[in-house]
């Protein structure tokens, strides 16, 4: 049965959990203790990067949850077996036809299968990623499933729901920053009552408790309709930006959020106000609001790394790009931009055992010696060196990027240092 723990599994998951840590630069995981044992568990995680937020579940905790994802993936004969040997179930929607609808019976059957196992499931209440750090309307696939299982049971199931939270420093690229929090959890078995008096209005109440659940523990930006001048108003707080690329970032900058939320209408809208100005300028000299946080001028210890660290590169640079350079060609041309990541990832997790071994027992006989200790030794080094040619290699992007649009910014350094005054004078006196 798909639930059974399986040792296979659990060795794949060591070796995708090791790439995983190699891939990122840092994982901040919080809210562990809120995972109950012992009990049925729904993880409703939110959804803004494709592949990636599955595996930020399931590689922060040490267990093997059942992750229901959308059904046209299992069409191929190929990919089905695979899918199910990694714990995956087909959710059919409007867009895959109406007839397959009924197919969602026999994967809501074996959903409620694992959680009467005392297992856990995994499913994305937005049902669908997006790239922005809000929270999409949810539907009501947790809460259907939930209450199925529970009814079934005469609410005796103990059922849980735990709402999940991740957030990324950067979507797209390697050696990114992420944050996984666990919420507190759902207790489904008190709706018990309201379920009885009417079964609609209780999928709406526990579709509402998961949005209420995931919020606090995601940055939320509900402006939707001013996002990216929030986001640039973000960009330019500095006790945030100070936070950076630490585990205190994600809390700072909720914080922000909401303090401006606060602020009264005419303060709020004129700080925005002057945010899309600022924003429009941006834009003219082909910038982003991200681009105020690189402006920044590099430390020593940046410039400092990239002189010593360039021999560790240089030994870890062509073994690294045999595997980063394909997807290159393949995420270019993507309608969906959040799967370039998800590519890359891939393409380290099954290409980096190809190209090291090939570095490792071919090329590096012919330079270093034919011992083949020395050729096992240097196979397993090169994941740590090439996990670092990703990081010198971001490191250098950053510092290069700095350069190239720090004469850009100056252009507007008045702007930004009066919207930055401006920002500091209206959060303090809200403050106060």
């Amino acid at each position: 049965m798909i639930h059974q723990t399986s040792k296979l599994y659990a060795l794949f998951k060591r070796y995708v959990k090791f790439t995983h840590r190699l891939f990122y630069k840092k994982i901040y995981v919080s809210g562990l203790e809120n995972i109950p044992v012992g009990d049925p568990v729904i993880f409703g995680p939110n959804h803004q990067n494709a592949l990636m937020d599955p595996l930020a579940v399931l590689l922060t905790t040490p267990l093997q949850p059942v992750f229901l994802a959308r059904a046209d993936i299992f069409k191929s004969s190929i990919n089905r077996p695979v899918l199910r040997f990694l714990k995956i179930l087909p959710v059919y929607r409007v867009r895959d036809g109406i007839k397959s609808l009924r197919n969602n019976d026999s994967t809501f059957n074996e959903s409620i299968g694992v959680l009467e196992a005392k297992k856990q499931l995994a499913l994305f209440p937005e049902a669908r990623h997006h790239g922005q750090n809000f929270l999409l309307p949810l539907k009501k696939g947790i809460p259907r499933i939930a209450l199925m299982a529970e009814e079934k049971h005469n609410f005796n199931l103990n059922l849980k729901i735990v709402p999940v939270g991740i957030h990324y420093s950067n979507y797209f690229g390697f050696k990114a920053d992420i944050w996984v929090n666990y919420g507190k959890p759902i207790m489904v078995d008190e709706l018990k009552t309201s379920y009885g008096e009417n079964p609609q209005q209780t999928h709406i109440i526990l579709r509402d408790k998961i949005a209420e659940g995931i919020k606090p523990l995601i940055l939320n930006i509900e402006d939707t309709e001013r996002y990216s001048e929030t986001e640039l108003l973000l960009n330019l707080e500095e006790t945030v930006q100070n936070k950076k690329h630490t585990r205190d970032y994600l809390r700072s900058a909720q914080t922000f959020i909401r303090n401006l939320t606060d602020l009264n209408s005419e303060k709020k809208d004129s700080l925005l106000s002057e945010a899309h100005s600022l924003l429009e300028k941006l834009r003219s000299l082909s910038l982003c609001p991200s681009d105020l946080s690189v402006s920044n001028k590099p430390k020593f210890l940046t410039y400092l790394e990239l002189i010593l660290g360039l021999p560790l590169c240089i030994a870890g640079y062509l073994p690294t790009k045999l595997f980063t350079v394909p997807p290159w060609f393949l995420y270019r041309n993507l309608k969906d931009r959040q799967f370039e990541s998800s590519y890359k990832y891939m393409f380290m997790l099954l290409g980096a055992p190809v190209s090291y071994a090939l570095f490792a027992f071919v090329i590096s006989p012919l330079i270093l010696s034919s011992d083949i200790r020395i050729s096992i030794l240097v196979f397993f080094a090169l994941f740590f060196i090439g996990s670092y040619t990703l990081r010198y290699l971001n490191l250098l992007k950053v510092t290069w990027r700095y350069f190239l649009i720090s004469r850009k910014i100056t252009v507007l350094k008045e702007d930004i240092n009066n919207l930055k005054s401006q920002l500091k004078i209206s959060l303090s006196e809200r403050q106060e």
